[in-house]
């Protein structure tokens, strides 16, 4: 399931997906259509002959421009998105790519203008100028649809010119993955309730795993986890009588030498079992936001880090990263979740997602970024504030205000 989810994953964030699906459905409809006009013609032909040409040469040239002028503008959108990708990558970081490439619209507007090819090519190809029965044949209804596939073309390229320099404007980045983590984490709220306190989970986990040996589990492969399936891990240690400790989680390094998981079992582990569990495990080249919530926060301090270096010194836009950090603090300063567990059982230990995680990335990260610009800084303090004035006494209000008092001293 995690080597599906990540294949998933994988497709979702290629500019060839989409596109190639769009392309094999309008081949596939160019056959239809073409079988619809070769045995239903005269059903629709008298409607369509006041108006529309039937000569084959004068087919044959219409669908000839409308293939070579779709084809064109196409590398010339390619070549858009390539300079957009480009541009963002240098300028944004290259983290942030992977929310442009799965971007929908870009998707499928090149997947319109390659279907527009294909279709008018493979609707060329049935123009005869004297078929088996010594007639000639022109495929009225797949004229009529090339020509609306057409006119389609030229709209989504005006909304394709559009949406590029949208695409890339930072505000726009900035909301898209403030909006993202909040989201995020409301649904991880509401899937999984809060988890108990941490000396609690240890409590209950000491008791469930007293007198049986940790047996570390390691993957075969090195790289960043991208997918795991918790649920087939819960699964298998409650089938095999096992206790797991998941210590690879989304986001983190692995390598055959750093285990992923820790079984205690008072039996030996069978090889069946082990690749099983290895299986719930997918990696990767690099971190995506797919069960690491965190990932989306790490790429807004990214581009705060970008916006105050000297080079660019954009102190606006760090602040902008910064409300929408605050906007999911606030969330979970307003929740009586402690700790969001990604999948609570008794039988696995998960590491949870907390507060804490989420205020150490926005203010420790970007410390250093913050306390070169005395305007940043000052939001940041107004935001600590804030923050602070809505948490009741206890670990997350001193963790605020311990982070409030060191960007203050640093300061100084």
């Amino acid at each position: 399931m995690a080597r599906i989810t990540k294949l998933l994953q994988d497709m979702r964030a290629s500019y060839w997906f989409v596109p190639g699906l769009m392309m094999v459905v309008a081949f596939l409809l160019a056959i239809g259509i073409e079988a619809l006009d070769r045995h239903f013609s005269n059903l629709y032909t008298p409607m369509l002959r006041d108006w529309m040409t039937t000569q084959s040469d004068a087919v044959r040239s219409l669908l000839s421009v409308i293939a070579q002028s779709v084809i064109t503008v196409t590398g010339v959108l390619f070549s858009m998105t390539v300079v957009a990708v480009s541009f963002a990558s240098s300028n944004f970081g290259p983290r942030l790519i992977g929310n442009f490439m799965r971007d929908r619209g870009t998707q499928i507007s090149l997947g319109v203008l390659i279907s527009t090819f294909v279709f008018a090519l493979a609707t060329l190809r049935s123009v005869q100028d004297f078929g088996a029965d010594g007639l000639t044949f022109v495929p009225l209804l797949s004229l009529v649809l090339a020509l609306v596939m057409t006119f389609a073309s030229v709209i989504v390229m005006i909304y394709f010119i559009h949406h590029v320099p949208e695409m890339i404007n930072l505000e726009n980045l900035c909301h898209k993955l403030g909006s993202k983590l909040q989201s995020q984490l409301i649904e991880l709220c509401q899937a999984n309730g809060s988890a108990p306190l941490g000396d609690e989970i240890e409590s209950d986990w000491m008791k469930e795993t007293e007198g049986q040996d940790p047996k570390p589990m390691f993957l075969k492969t090195a790289g960043y986890v991208q997918a795991v399936d918790f649920n087939q891990i819960t699964k298998t240690a409650a089938e095999k009588d096992l206790n797991i400790e998941v210590l690879a989680v989304p986001g983190q390094f692995v390598h055959p030498q750093r285990p992923a998981l820790k079984v205690y079992s008072g039996e030996p582990l069978s090889e069946s079992t082990e690749a099983q569990l290895r299986a719930c495990f997918a990696t990767g080249a690099g971190k995506t936001d797919t069960q690491n919530v965190m990932f989306v926060a790490q790429q807004l301090v990214e581009i705060i880090a970008r916006a105050l270096s000297p080079s660019v010194n954009d102190p606006y836009t760090a602040c902008t990263c910064l409300n929408w950090l605050h906007a999911s603090l606030q969330e979970l300063a307003v929740s009586e979740t402690v700790a969001i567990a990604r999948c609570p059982s008794h039988h696995v230990k998960i590491p949870p997602v907390t507060f804490h995680q989420l205020l150490h990335i926005t203010h420790v990260d970007s410390r250093q970024y913050i306390l070169g610009d005395i305007m940043v800084k000052r939001h940041a303090e107004m935001l600590l504030q804030e923050l602070a004035r809505q948490l009741p006494p206890g670990p997350r209000f001193d963790a605020v205000k311990h982070e409030l008092d060191t960007l203050q001293q640093d300061h100084q």
